[in-house]
Parts: C-alpha cells; structure tokens; sequence
C-alpha cells in the first residue's frame, strides 16, 4: 500500500498577517457569539401565553397639528356617455355599427367602451376592435382631448 503524502502548501511572503487577522478575526467571532454576562436569555417559543413584544425603538413624534385647516372641495365629477360608429373587418365581412361610451371628468372609462352591446358576444369584440381606429378618427376630426388619450392607451383586449 503506498503511503499518504500530505501537501504542505509554501507560505510566500506577505501571507503571514493575513493569517493572523483572520485568526484573530475567528477567535473574536468567536468570542462575540457569547451572551454577555447578566443578560437574560433569548425567548426562542412564542405562543398565546409566553408571546412578550419586543420595546418600540425607533419611534417619530406625530407631526403638528396644522394651524388653519381649509376645507377643501373636489368639483363634482361629471359623467357623459357618448357615441360614436365604429366599423370593423370581422374574417370576410366589414361589421358596422354605433358604440357607446362614458367619460369621467374627460377621461374615457375603458371598461365602458361598447356598454350598449352584450358583454362577450363576438359582436362586443368586433366593436371594441373597431373603437380603437374610431377614436382615431374622432381625435384627427374634433381634436377631442379624451379620444386622442384613447387612441393610444385604449386596448381592445382588455
């Protein structure tokens, strides 16, 4: 059986106060992983009878209370509902027709658009296909602010 030789790695020089400091760095971990005398051991089991809430540390004072407080009114939301045509070419067949609409303080509510149609039926789809190149035409036409908005964040899939 051939004999084990063990490998000694050379040390080369500069190595020596590495190894020091990372001796002394292990014996102080070591040191510090120690509790300190007099403190009182760690609650490791929680449960409804035990359970004691650690102390609040970092903790802000309120802020002031404010010297004049205004009341202050939002303007009432005002609600339109609108039409407009839409025309889309479903497989062989150009589908026509009129959508509906509401706008919320001049924001179109997307979930709305095509409400007078049957929600999920294949003529619903086709008209929010066709709602989208329809606020095109409607923003080029009336440079209405609201349509102009939808023709390029409206999404018929949604």
């Amino acid at each position: 059986m051939p004999a084990l030789r063990t490998v000694v790695p050379q040390r080369t020089r500069g190595h020596a106060p590495r190894l020091v400091f990372l001796v002394l760095a292990g014996w102080l971990s070591g040191a510090s992983g120690a509790q300190a005398v007099g403190s009182p051991p760690r609650q490791t089991a929680f449960d409804e009878n035990n359970y004691q809430p650690r102390e609040i540390v970092n903790r802000l004072p309120p802020p002031p209370a404010a010297a004049t407080t205004r009341t202050t009114r939002s303007p009432p939301t005002k609600t339109v509902t609108r039409s407009a045509k839409w025309s889309w070419r479903s497989r062989q067949v150009v589908e026509r027709g009129t959508f509906q609409w509401r706008e919320h303080n001049g924001r179109i509510d997307y979930a709305s658009v095509c409400m007078n149609e049957q929600a999920g039926s294949l003529r619903y789809r086709d008209c929010r296909r066709g709602a989208k190149p329809a606020f095109a035409k409607l923003c080029k036409a009336r440079r209405d602010s609201a349509a102009c908005h939808a023709q390029n964040n409206y999404s018929p899939l949604r």
